[in-house]
């Protein structure tokens, strides 16, 4: 993925490709990971850190995959992060996210529809 200057991959481990719900997930993804932390009018925490800039590589890798984990976690609580990766392209910095769908989220939806 580059959107002006952000490389960047994310994919689903395991999943069809092809499903509609599959691709909204990942276009939110995209989204959480290529907006800019504090670009975002209403929630400034949105968004990945821009402190990975500027800092030596293995620092830059440290920060962004905590910060993907976290995100994920907070706004994404329906995908599971299954690791981060870097490659470096044209001295640019480029992670690969890979994700998966978390059961417990889904499991936790159902059990409160049963309890209804």
């Amino acid at each position: 993925f580059n959107d002006g200057g952000v490389f960047m991959t994310v994919n689903f481990i395991d999943q069809e490709a092809g499903s509609e719900f599959l691709e909204d997930l990942l276009e939110q993804a995209m989204l959480l990971y290529t907006t800019v932390q504090g670009t975002c009018p209403g929630n400034r925490d949105f968004g990945i850190t821009p402190l990975a800039t500027d800092v030596p590589m293995p620092v830059a890798e440290q920060t962004l995959t905590l910060d993907i984990y976290s995100k994920t976690e907070t706004y994404l609580p329906m995908l599971q992060v299954e690791s981060v990766e870097f490659s470096v392209e044209d001295e640019v910095l480029v992670p690969h996210v890979l994700l998966s769908l978390n059961e417990d989220y889904f499991e936790d939806d159902e059990e409160d529809e049963d309890d209804e």
